[in-house]
């Protein structure tokens, strides 16, 4: 007999199709219970459209933001004081629907930190935020940026307008039936972290991968002190920083010490200062060996200058001579000779038929002294330099000659190693000078004790002395100098036990930084301002490190020459650079020790600046061509502005204008990175 009381299995029926008030009442929250088979089975949510009245609906367009180079990265935001993101968005790809702005009016108070960087409080800003519901588009699944322009298309007109989905919901309900999705938008401009910048958008569409930069064009405020401007993308399959030289410019450089970081920055352009000979008076000694001992003469002077020539033989000169039968009154001597080259003079010097003397000039290259008519004669000043190039020289000869038995009456060099005995060379060689300004009180005020100064600096390499840069006891005077003397003159040397004296001081400009090969064409030698040059020294190796991403104060105790070092690693100043054009260069060069200002200010830098140059458009081109390119990092002082960025690719000019960069509250933030 069949048990009428087994459960029975029962099969769902055939769904009928049904009616619209059946729809309208299909998915009520009230009369369904919340588990995830009634909401699959759900065969639409009810029409907002005929819930909600005119007055809440809106017609979106949601886009998304993407990068400029296509790749199957994810998107992704990043916000900091020194990380911009710019993100491009393609207005022929767009969602279009009706949406509900679900709330009324919604406030939101978003956390800033306080403009001004010498207080701490906390500030708080209206933050414009809408929460919407629409039904006829989907974006599961997606992950993507999107953003949201409500009433009209986005133009440029009206990019400031845009919003970010801040949250996106989507019910799990079959994908082909209408579900309610709900979003949160936020105005792009407030979508941001303490201290960080929002999301820059620009109308774009992205670009194929295998589109090849090949250069930048930047419009910078004028103030603008460069350090590094890099780009960051794939040369053959490697991500790398390739080289970028400015175009038709000049990266002027400069050496920028941050003295005060607040209340705002103020910086020391240390090569403007009067420790810095002029260009003036340095740019006369280009391209030809010329005494420095014009610059510092004073008068007074009895002792001549004579020079060394190295490694010559005379091939025509005047003799003096004196032929007598007794021997006293020979000088001057009241006759000459004229004696050309491999002439042979025969003199009779003894009874007839007995003895001559032959005299010719001497086949064989060697060091002559010479002295010049049209020299004036060394001063009290002059022969205090000539005596601190000596003394150098002298020592690091080890005082070669010297007696060293000490029971003998001691000759030149050993009366000069007394005096360095128990004391440091430089001390000893300083001392020189200190001496001099006791013995001439009524000249140190002098224009000349300047210039004196200035070109100790200039003879580091030569001249041990606490005015001299690093004591100098290395050369790294030919970093921390925009230009430096290379000396050319060599001391005379007598006798063995004679001190190897300096009877002159012949000079020429060089420089690390520039080529002065011609007078009248002064060029860079680098012109990459992505990354700050390796310089081989004869004493180390130095690298310019990048400007970091907040300046920091001068832990220098003082400016005085001997506290500027390298080699130790202790000098952490920033070598920074202005743009000008090609033609400007020698009125930036008057900059150099001119001393019209030593501390700047924005203002002050951004006068001195003007007046030399007033364009901040430049052009970089990429030494290797890059493909999908990443970011753009930027590092300098008083940078904050209104940028125009063009990048030149193999196919077309993507223009990137109105991007303000760095923060002008704070000053102290010098790298910004764009990721692009």
């Amino acid at each position: 007999m069949e048990n009428n009381n087994k459960p029975q299995t029962k099969f769902p029926q055939k769904q009928t199709k049904l009616n619209q008030a059946e729809v309208e009442n299909d998915y009520l929250i009230d009369n369904i219970p919340y588990d995830f088979t009634n909401m699959m089975r759900a065969t639409s949510d009810p029409d907002i459209n005929r819930a909600y009245d005119e007055f809440k609906k809106r017609t979106i367009y949601i886009y998304e933001i993407e990068r400029l180079f296509k790749n199957n990265e994810n998107n992704s935001l990043k916000f900091s004081a020194n990380t911009i993101k710019i993100g491009f968005i393609d207005i022929d790809k767009v969602l279009k629907t009706i949406a509900v702005e679900t709330s009324d009016f919604t406030m939101q108070l978003n956390q800033r930190a306080s403009t001004n960087i010498n207080d701490n409080t906390i500030e708080y800003s209206m933050t414009d935020i809408k929460n919407l519901i629409f039904q006829e588009i989907n974006l599961l699944n997606q992950f993507k940026l999107y953003a949201v322009s409500i009433n009209e298309p986005l133009t440029e007109n009206n990019i400031d307008n845009l919003y970010i989905i801040n949250n996106y919901s989507q019910p799990y309900q079959n994908p082909k039936t209408r579900s309610t999705k709900s979003i949160t938008i936020i105005k792009i401009k407030d979508f941001k972290t303490r201290d960080g910048y929002p999301i820059i958008i620009k109308l774009q569409k992205p670009l194929d991968k295998d589109t090849k930069v090949i250069g930048l064009k930047i419009k910078a405020p004028r103030s603008m002190i460069f350090g590094n401007i890099k780009v960051l993308g794939e040369v053959d399959n490697m991500e790398v920083y390739p080289k970028l030289f400015i175009k038709d410019k000049i990266a002027f450089p400069l050496l920028s010490m941050p003295i005060e970081t607040q209340p705002k920055v103020r910086i020391l352009q240390q090569w403007f200062s009067e420790q810095i000979l002029p260009w003036n008076l340095a740019k006369q000694f280009i391209g030809q060996e010329k005494s420095v001992l014009d610059l510092i003469a004073i008068g007074g002077g009895r002792e001549t200058r004579k020079e060394i020539i190295k490694n010559a033989r005379v091939t025509h000169a005047w003799l003096g001579y004196f032929l007598s039968s007794y021997s006293f009154g020979e000088w001057p001597l009241k006759e000459k000779k004229e004696l050309k080259d491999k002439e042979v003079w025969k003199i009779k010097s003894g009874p007839i038929g007995k003895e001559y003397t032959s005299i010719a000039t001497y086949d064989k290259f060697d060091d002559i002294e010479i002295e010049v008519n049209d020299k004036p004669p060394i001063d009290s000043l002059q022969k205090v330099l000539l005596d601190m190039l000596t003394y150098t020289y002298t020592y690091n000869r080890n005082f070669d000659g010297a007696s060293l038995d000490s029971t003998k009456f001691p000759n030149d060099l050993d009366i000069m190693r007394a005096k360095f005995e128990g004391q440091k060379p430089e001390d000893v060689i300083t001392n020189l000078f200190k001496q001099w300004k006791l013995d001439y009180p009524n000249y140190i005020s002098l224009e000349q004790i300047k210039i004196f100064k200035q070109i100790v600096i200039m003879l580091s390499g030569n001249i041990y002395s606490t005015m001299s840069i690093n004591k100098g006891m290395n050369d790294d005077y030919k970093l921390l100098l925009p230009y430096y003397f290379e000396l050319k003159s060599n001391p005379i040397h007598s006798t063995p036990d004679k001190v190897w004296e300096f009877k002159d001081a012949k000079v020429v400009l060089k420089s690390v930084y520039f080529d002065f090969t011609n007078v009248n064409n002064i060029k860079l030698k680098n012109n990459d301002i992505s990354q700050n040059e390796l310089f081989k020294l004869d004493d180390n190796q130095f690298n310019w490190l990048s400007i970091t991403n907040e300046l920091e104060s001068n832990n220098i105790p003082s400016l005085i020459p001997a506290d500027w070092t390298l080699g130790n690693g202790e000098y952490g100043k920033y070598f920074t650079r202005a743009i000008i054009n090609n033609n400007k260069i020698e009125n930036a060069l008057n900059l150099y020790g001119s001393n019209k200002s030593q501390l700047f200010s924005k203002l002050e830098f951004y006068k001195e600046i003007s007046q030399i140059d007033n364009n901040s458009d430049f052009e970089l081109q990429i030494e290797n061509a890059i493909n999908n390119l990443n970011r753009i990092e930027v590092s300098g002082i008083f940078g904050a502005g209104n940028y125009g960025l063009i990048l030149i690719t193999d196919k077309q000019e993507i223009n990137l204008t109105n991007i303000n960069l760095f923060d002008k509250y704070n000053e102290n933030i010098a790298y910004i990175n764009l990721e692009i």
